[in-house]
């Protein structure tokens, strides 16, 4: 079973694991993040090791998240960051997520993640990488795409809130450009898969994120450290 980083059927939320089914994600797609990471804040109530079952395409599939905070000089200190193992117990299968970076943010009642996707131009199989010091500032121009979705921490428990379909995604997208067209938001005429902030941030603030991700949670429980 090959994962294929951006080809591939899953998004996984506050996990950092950036999969795709051919081009609909599983996340809302957006033209920027829901918060600045130059003022951001982090959520260090999911940093840790996360651990849970989880069927995938019809396999059960043991899934592991490993979230912390980016400590980079020079980069913005709300950013987040992660990586994620998967494991096919029946074929000895193992695949792994390369490390993938967000920020958190909270509207009404509800938290959100906003993954970063790959820089503009960078190519297939070149991710995003923060690792050198101030190089948010020297990329940040070219990150143009990003995949926003729900999470809730209680203690022990992360839950985690996928858009279900990409027909979902249209119809929210519908419903955004009928909001931007009543409060005269701009439109985003460069790319047509992509929802504006601005209509995002406002649909979310007036509706909550219960119509646009799925009704039931996937979860993933806390692995206390081995030390």
């Amino acid at each position: 079973m090959a994962y294929q980083g951006q080809k591939r059927a899953l998004f996984v939320l506050c996990l950092a694991l950036i999969c795709f089914c051919g081009c609909n994600p599983t996340g809302v797609v957006t033209d920027r993040p829901l918060s600045d990471p130059l003022t951001a804040e982090a959520d260090e109530s999911l940093y840790g090791h996360w651990g849970g079952v989880w069927t995938i395409e019809n396999d059960a599939m043991e899934v592991h998240a490993f979230i912390g905070p980016h400590v980079v000089k020079d980069n913005p200190e709300g950013l987040m960051e992660a990586a994620m193992t998967i494991i096919d117990p029946l074929k000895h299968g193992i695949e792994s997520s390369h490390k993938a970076y967000f920020t958190v943010s909270k509207i009404g009642k509800s938290s959100y993640v906003s993954f970063f996707d790959d820089p503009v131009g960078s190519g297939p199989g070149n991710h995003l990488n923060l690792s050198q010091p101030g190089s948010y500032a020297k990329q940040k121009d070219l990150l143009t795409r990003f995949f926003v979705t729900k999470y809730h921490v209680d203690n022990d428990t992360l839950d985690i809130w996928l858009v279900k379909n990409q027909e979902e995604v249209s119809q929210i997208e519908k419903a955004l450009e009928e909001l931007k067209e009543s409060s005269q938001l701009k439109a985003n005429e460069e790319a047509k898969s992509l929802i504006t902030y601005d209509s995002l941030v406002v649909y979310l603030r007036k509706n909550g994120g219960d119509k646009l991700f799925t009704a039931k949670p996937m979860t993933l429980k806390r692995i206390p450290p081995l030390r």
